[in-house]
């Protein structure tokens, strides 16, 4: 029988002695059931079989005690029975276990039990045991004693594993991880496979989110290395570090987090499987976001990975992490430097690149850019504009993390920041506007939108100054921003003045957005409302005119205001101010403006042509006057019949000024007045190009409306300029006074609706006959109010004779004849009116043919009898156009008179090449008797001059047969062939001189030239052929250089026929060129022509060149031989090529071949010729030989550029002594020193050496003789000494021999250039002023005596005086007065009275400095001071020249008087007084200049005289703020003198303020600051001193003023 073990307190068991209490039953301890099964006293098998059947033995013998247990327990029946099954008894141990666990909190017992019936082999027990296995590790070595079964069963796997760990501390958590955890995890996973490493990981991660410390623990004893592993795999292990790390959300474990990511095993190449690699790549995304989160933190931001992980791929979100980053870096104190501010956007790029690569780089540029814009630190300001690209058309980097945010990118977010700052400020001065400005200044292109906000900045600096003071932000949200323009117009009373401001501040702020032209219109119509308003018609009339010019047609209804103004007096501009409404207005206005215009045109009118005429020229009509006084009394006053009640329309109605001028004494006072207007008229026209006024009626006339109806039309100036869009502007003065006249006349019968009719002929006629070549249909117009015949035909016969004019007056009599005969009666226009004008004269013309003249009236017969004559006007008119078509400029009225002009015009036609033209030249010539021979002629000269070639000009002569017919007149023909022919032929056309000659030669007959022609031809036949290209004419000439003119084209096959040829060349001196001439030419050129590979290279070649060279010599004259040698051994090619001892040999070789001609002389006195070349040679060959000299040598290969030149110029001297003289005299003359001079003469030879000072004393007697006109002693030519500046030379001369005379020279005395320059000075052939400049600079360089002083003087003053009163030819001034002070002042008091102008004025100025001064007595006495008398006359001079700038000589000339003591007190106040008085011709520029001579003096009483002229403007209420009253001169000597305090108060204070403000001179600072701090004026010298101190203008106000001020005192 089984005994039970542990009993519980309320276990009720049966007892097997009933003697007992049944709570207190008789229990076997727990070992002795155990040995009793062990010992098999009881079947462990079947025990409740056994059971059964001991009960069942029992109950056989008696009752059962323990059957109230069954009764009491139903659920226990199911263990009755004698035979369970092995399932009965499995559920037996289970239930009996749980039952102990749960009734005793054994455990211990419980697990006993079961491990009793696993044993036995009982089924099923193992997952209860393991349960209660794990139980009792919680219970008895964790510690949760009050864990029942019952609890642990209802936790999850999790909550147990939390339960299982929850005494752990950190020392013991490994150990019991190891203790606890596995096993508890591997019991798990026998019953669910899988799941340990589930549960695992959720525990591990679910510790994690807190902490990291833990699961840290858990991964370092998991490591490979470790002997124990907890986590034996290295994929779990990896994924549950993971897991870890993003799990956690506390950003405090970041350092745990890394320790976390070193645990986990690394990356072995080629034997880690897939999903270990993709673990790898993960552990690598998790070090990155570690990295972020780190780098994060540490900018403030702080940031798990989890959620790094989870927003990298959010743009948004990633865009404000950045921000956060960026404004947390913005906040810190101190603030980062711009190193730092570059460390954090590569921090920020780096975080891009390994983790937010949903963004850009260019979002780290810009989140940063934008932090640094919004952080209100003006040094991130500016480093913000490192990072943006500031110009729109820079070239972009293509490295995104090198490159600048983008220029549209950086305009958005400098406006974002400049926004921020501007509606956050509370003012236009706050601080944060400041910043604003910073933000926008850092853009540097053009951008719109910068500019608006610049200019709403601007705005509001703006509105205060118009009494509106709102918030920047109400000013931005403003929706109608001319609302705030109306504001500043009712606020602040005066504003309407300031119009231009007022748009300027409507532009800054945007009114009405971009669209100019509205904001122009809305805010000039709402001030010239409000200076309406105010009466003020002045700025009115000014801001409508703006309205006007500008074409805005909104504010036509305030100009329509204006216009109707009746206290507006200015006329012309009420009439544009109304025509501008009537151009603009509604329909229902148009009546009312029309009349109102009318009524100011009149009265315009009315006053126009009351201007025009002159009251002393009319007469009076007695009936008219007494008929109408106010006329009378207008003439009274100076004016013809016009009152003011007529010029001022507005003071009386349409009604009354009609009746006010209907008087006939105003007509024909007009009338009478237009004559003189006429002619006036007649002599403008003339002054005028005939295409701007149209004089010659060429072109029809019409408004520029019409003018692309018509190919060719004059545009009317009567009419509006379409070209400048301006009104029309009249020329004429009769036109202009006619029109006036009419136009009143039909204004009156608008106004008065046809009652009065006022237009008089004469005005009409007038008016139509200018009118008609300005506007020919409106002069048609006018010309068809006339009703008699002889007023047109006065009219028309009076225009010019052109087709314009004659057809238009066909047209004007056929439109008269057309209407008389048909007359329209219908109120529409008359269809005559709409036909072609060429139609209506057609059929005008077919009718009159049908006429019979004598039934018609008087006056349709007129029109018929000038329609006839006109059409003969135009059939002779078209004969003459004929002529004119032909393009020549032919007068075709001129050429029917003037016979002179006719014969010119037909000598002209015959200029052509065309035969149509010529034929109608020949018939006009036989026409009008004119010679056809001169018509030949001329056609022959236009053939030579024109560019055809010489064959066509045969071929034209052979057709017109022109030799014949010129033949007639051969004296005329040779003299006109030579006069004009020959000089248009070329002298290089051979072919074309031929010809010329030829004709001569035909058409000459027995004349000389004919008979000469014939070796001309001759000679040029041959030429052709073999010297093409001579200019043969210049070989004609006697001095022409025949030897240069032949060099280029003479050949080896041409030279000896040229040579023959030669003496055949006909000359003007009947001499034929000499053949040595030709062979001379020849030769040099020979000798010098080759190629570059043939060219000789060593002396001995060049020998053999010259020997070549000796066949051509022998056929020359000596002349030419010395000319030919010359060439070869002294011009500058063969001193660059021929070597010297080559050239040395040519003139050995010349010596003998001359010696061996002079023994053969063939003609008298040739063997004298070969003599002195052999000298010349032999004067050559030593020259030559001295070039191989030491002496020259150096002189050649000299440093100094200049000794080179003379070295080379000596070389090609020859050695003669003119030559060498001339060197001499050029070293000085260019400027050279007497150094270089001595270098140069050093190589002289002895029988041409000359000493340097012959060679300056000689020199300056060159210059001497140029400007005396006389031969020059030197070989030096008249062209070469004009290129020399000789005053500068003559300078240097001199300097040379004042140096030289003050080193001691003896040779050259200082009297004796003295003597020649005195004799220049008395030379009165030579020009005064280069006497004067020349013994100017004689006095700069040497000693004068007294006399010689004198003579400059005299000098000096004679120039002075001939150069000012050059005109003044009765003005003789007797210059030996100079020499004494007495002289003097006599001649300075006759020039004074001859002065008149300006550069007289100056011309006096001039003579007072250059003379000696005056006595003391002299200057002291304010009558007799020169200084004084000549200010005087300045000062008249300038009033009668009307220009101030005579005020500038004396305020110039003053300032030197005034440092010698020459101007004393009284005189200085006089001279302040003379000026002050041309106040009155020159207003405040006077008194500038007055008060500026007043402060040249320390005296405080003449210092007064500035503040008194400063009173004097004020007085008159003149603005002195003007840059023409006052200039920095005047500024700079207030201070000095002490009255910066006297000008506090006025005016002049403000420029005074500039001026030290932009001068920064400090010094000039404190002493003002000290008058006015002496003076009281504290806040002034304090705003003074601030303007140099460093205090932003935002931040100075009056305190922090007057602080800095009492710091820097």
């Amino acid at each position: 029988m089984l005994e039970p073990t542990g009993w519980g307190r309320d276990l009720r068991w049966p007892s097997w002695e009933p003697q007992q209490c049944p709570r207190e039953p008789h229990i076997s301890a727990p070992r002795t059931i155990g040995e009793r099964i062990s010992s098999k006293e009881i079947d462990p098998v079947m025990p409740v079989t056994g059971l059964m059947i001991v009960r069942d033995a029992v109950n056989e013998e008696e009752e059962d005690p323990a059957a109230f247990l069954y009764e009491e327990r139903q659920d226990l029946k199911k263990f009755m029975g004698l035979d369970p099954s092995a399932e009965i008894v499995s559920l037996w141990y289970q239930e009996r276990a749980r039952e102990i666990e749960r009734c005793s909190h054994f455990v211990d017992a419980a697990l006993d039990l079961l491990k009793l019936g696993r044993e036995r082999d009982v089924k099923n027990l193992e997952e209860l045991h393991d349960t209660l296995d794990s139980l009792e590790v919680m219970v008895y070595e964790v510690g949760l004693c009050s864990m029942t079964l019952d609890e642990y069963s209802s936790l999850s796997d999790a909550e147990k594993i939390v339960k299982l760990m929850s005494t752990s501390t950190p020392e013991t958590y490994i150990q019991n991880i190891r203790r606890w955890l596995l096993p508890f995890l591997a019991r798990c996973d026998k019953w669910n496979p899988g799941i340990a490493k589930c549960l695992l990981r959720e525990y591990v991660v679910s510790t994690a989110k807190d902490d990291l410390g833990l699961p840290l623990k858990i991964l370092q004893h998991s490591r490979p290395d470790q002997h124990a592993q907890i986590i034996t795999s290295a994929e779990e292990m990896m994924t549950i570090a993971l897991d870890c790390v993003y799990a956690c959300e506390k950003e405090t474990q970041l350092p745990r987090a890394f320790a976390i990511l070193e645990c986990l095993p690394e990356r072995e190449s080629g034997t880690n499987t897939e999903a270990l690699s993709k673990l790898h790549d993960l552990a690598d995304a998790l070090e990155a976001h570690l990295t972020a989160a780190e780098l994060l933190s540490n900018n403030n931001v702080c940031v798990t990975p989890c959620q790094l992980r989870q927003l990298q791929d959010d743009r948004e979100k990633v865009r404000e992490i950045f921000t956060k980053l960026t404004r947390a870096a913005a906040r810190r104190e101190p603030r980062l430097s711009d190193e730092d501010w570059r460390k954090l956007l590569y921090d920020m790029l780096e975080l891009q690149q390994k983790v937010f690569t949903c963004v850009e780089p260019q979002v780290c540029f810009e989140t940063l850019t934008d932090a640094l814009l919004c952080s209100g630190i003006l040094e991130n300001i500016r480093f913000a504009g490192e990072l943006l690209e500031t110009q729109g058309d820079r070239s972009p980097v293509h490295n995104p993390y090198l490159q600048q945010v983008p220029f549209a990118q950086a305009v958005k977010l400098v406006i974002s920041a400049a926004t921020q700052y501007f509606n956050s400020s509370e003012s236009h001065a706050d601080e944060a506007m400041e910043l604003a400005q910073q933000c926008l200044g850092l853009i540097e292109s053009d951008n719109e939108d910068i500019k608006r906000e610049k200019d709403l900045i601007a705005a509001l600096h703006i509105l205060p100054d118009f009494g509106i003071n709102k918030l920047p932000l109400q000013v931005r949200l403003c929706e109608d921003r001319l609302t705030l323009i109306e504001e500043g117009l009712q606020t602040k009373k005066g504003s309407y003045r300031h119009g231009s401001r007022l748009l300027q501040l409507a532009t800054l702020l945007r009114v009405c957005g971009m669209d100019l032209r509205a904001r122009q219109a809305k805010v000039y119509s709402l001030v010239a409302h409000a200076a309406l308003k105010a009466g003020d018609f002045v700025v009115a009339s000014s801001v409508c005119e703006q309205l006007v010019s500008g074409a805005l047609r909104e504010g036509w209804l305030v100009c329509e205001q204006l216009g109707r103004a009746h206290q507006f007096a200015n006329l012309p501009a009420r009439a544009r101010f109304l025509n501008f409404a009537l151009t603009y207005a509604d329909a229902s206005h148009l009546e009312d403006l029309l009349n109102a215009r009318n009524e100011v045109e009149m009265a315009i009118l009315y006053a126009k042509v009351n201007t025009q005429m002159d009251t002393e020229d009319t007469t009076e009509d007695s009936d008219d006057a007494a008929s109408d006084d106010r006329f009378v009394d207008a003439q009274s006053h100076g004016t013809l019949g016009v009152t003011r009640s007529v010029l001022s329309v507005t003071a009386s109605t349409t009604s009354n000024l009609v009746s006010s001028v209907a008087s006939k004494h105003f007509w024909k006072s007009a009338v009478n007045w237009m004559q003189p207007l006429m002619e006036l008229s007649t002599q403008g026209e003339s002054d005028l190009p005939a295409e701007e006024t149209n004089a010659d009626f060429n072109q029809q006339g019409c408004h520029a409306f019409y003018a692309d109806l018509f190919s060719d039309c004059h545009i009317s100036s009567i009419g509006a300029s379409y070209k400048s869009y301006a009104p029309p502007t009249i020329n004429n003065p009769a036109l202009d006074f006619s029109l006036s006249l009419l136009r009143i006349a039909l204004i009156e019968e608008t106004l008065t609706q046809g009652n009065t009719v006022k237009t008089n002929k004469t005005v009409v006629a007038e008016v139509a006959r200018a009118v008609l070549k300005e506007d020919l249909p409106l002069g048609l117009f006018l010309l068809l109010m006339l009703q008699e015949p002889e007023d047109a035909k006065a009219v028309l016969s009076s225009l010019p004779r052109t087709d314009v004019s004659l057809q238009m007056s066909l047209y004007y009599y056929a439109l008269q004849i057309y209407t008389s005969l048909h007359p329209w009666t219908q109120p529409s226009i008359a269809p005559v009116f709409l036909h072609d004008p060429d139609a209506v004269i057609d059929s005008v013309a077919s009718l009159i043919e049908e006429l019979d003249t004598s039934k018609l009236n008087n006056q349709l017969s007129q029109y018929v009898d000038l329609f006839k004559s006109t059409q003969d006007l135009v059939s002779d008119y078209v004969q003459g156009q004929a002529l004119q078509r032909l393009g020549a400029g032919v007068d075709i009225d001129r050429f029917l008179v003037d016979s002179s002009y006719k014969e010119d015009t037909v000598l002209g036609l015959a200029m052509t090449r065309d035969n149509e033209v010529l034929d109608l030249a020949l018939t006009l010539a036989r026409k009008y008797e004119v010679s056809l021979w001169q018509v030949y002629m001329t056609y022959l000269q236009h053939l030579f001059d024109s560019d055809i070639s010489t064959n066509d000009i045969k071929q034209c002569i052979e057709e017109k047969n022109l030799v014949e017919k010129l033949s007639k007149e051969p004296r005329e023909f040779i003299t006109r062939m030579e006069q004009t022919v020959f000089l248009t032929v070329s002298g290089c056309d051979h072919e074309r001189l031929l010809l010329y000659y030829t004709l001569i030669e035909q058409c000459g007959g027995k004349k000389a030239e004919a008979k000469a022609a014939a070796s001309h031809i001759k000679l040029l036949k041959k030429l052709k052929g073999s010297a093409k290209g001579l200019n043969y004419k210049l070989l004609l000439k006697a001095d022409t250089d025949v030897m240069a003119l032949l060099r280029p084209v003479l050949t080896a096959q041409n030279v000896n026929n040229l040579a023959k040829m030669a003496k055949n060349v006909p000359s003007m001196k009947d001499a034929g060129i000499n053949p040595s001439t030709i062979y001379c030419a020849w030769a040099q050129k020979y000798f010098f022509d080759f190629s570059s590979d043939r060219k000789p290279k060593t002396a001995n070649a060049w020998i053999t060149r010259f020997s070549s060279c000796e066949e051509y010599m022998e056929k020359m004259n000596p002349s030419d031989v010395t000319m030919f040698v010359k060439q070869l051994v002294l011009s500058s090619e063969a001193a660059k090529m021929v070597p010297l001892e080559a050239r040395m040999e040519y003139c050995q070789k010349v010596i003998k071949f001359s010696n061996e001609q002079e023994g053969k002389e063939q003609v008298p006195d040739d063997g004298r010729k070969w003599k002195e070349v052999g000298e010349t040679a032999e004067r050559w060959r030593g020259h030559l030989d001295l070039l191989r000299s030491d002496t020259f040598l150096k002189l050649q290969n000299s440093e100094d550029q200049i000794l080179c030149n003379y070295a080379n110029k000596f070389a090609l001297s020859g050695g003669s002594e003119e030559p060498l003289r001339a060197l001499a005299c050029r070293v000085l003359l260019e400027g050279s020193s007497m150094e270089i001079l001595q270098e140069v003469l050093s190589v002289y030879p002895e029988e041409a050496a000359c000493a340097p000072e012959d060679v300056l004393l000689q020199a300056l007697r060159i210059i001497l003789s140029f400007w005396k006109n006389q031969d020059v002693e030197v070989a030096i030519d008249h062209k070469e000494l004009c290129e020399y500046d000789m005053m500068k030379v003559l300078d240097h001369i001199l300097s040379q021999i004042a140096t030289y005379l003050s080193e001691g020279g003896e040779l050259l005395s200082e009297e004796e250039v003295l003597q020649d320059l005195r004799a220049l000075g008395e030379d009165a052939a030579v020009p005064l002023t280069i006497r004067v400049e020349a013994l100017s600079l004689a006095e700069k360089h040497l000693s004068l005596s007294e006399e010689d002083l004198q003579v400059v003087c005299v000098l000096r003053t004679g120039s002075v005086v001939a150069c000012g009163w050059l005109d003044e030819e009765e003005l003789d001034i007797p210059l030996d007065q100079v020499s004494c002070s007495e002289g003097r002042a006599a001649l300075l008091a006759k020039l004074i009275a001859h002065t008149k102008t300006l550069q007289q004025a100056q011309a006096l100025i001039d003579l007072l400095k250059l003379w000696p001064p005056f006595g003391d007595d002299k200057y002291q006495d304010s009558l007799t001071n020169p200084w004084l008398s000549v200010f005087r006359k300045i000062i008249e001079a300038t009033k009668n020249n009307n220009t101030p700038s005579g005020l500038e000589i004396i305020w110039e000339a003053t300032q030197k008087v005034i440092s010698q003591n020459q101007l004393p007190k009284n005189c200085l106040v006089e001279l302040v007084q003379q000026l002050c008085t041309a106040e009155e011709d020159f207003g405040a520029v006077a008194l500038k200049y007055s008060s500026k001579v007043a402060l040249l003096s320390d005296d405080p009483q003449i210092n007064g005289y500035m503040m008194r002229n400063l009173s004097s403007l004020l007085e008159k209420n003149l603005d002195v703020t003007e840059s023409r009253d006052y200039d920095n001169d005047l500024l700079a000597r207030l201070i000095p003198r002490g009255l910066v305090a006297q000008v506090v108060l006025t005016p002049l204070y403000g420029p005074l303020v500039t001026y030290l403000s932009e001068t920064g001179d400090k010094t000039q600072l404190r002493k003002a600051v000290e008058q006015l701090e002496t003076a009281g004026f504290y806040k002034e010298a304090a705003s003074l001193t601030v303007m140099q101190s460093s205090v932003p203008k935002a931040l100075q106000s009056i305190s922090s003023v007057l602080k800095t001020y009492k710091k820097w005192l």
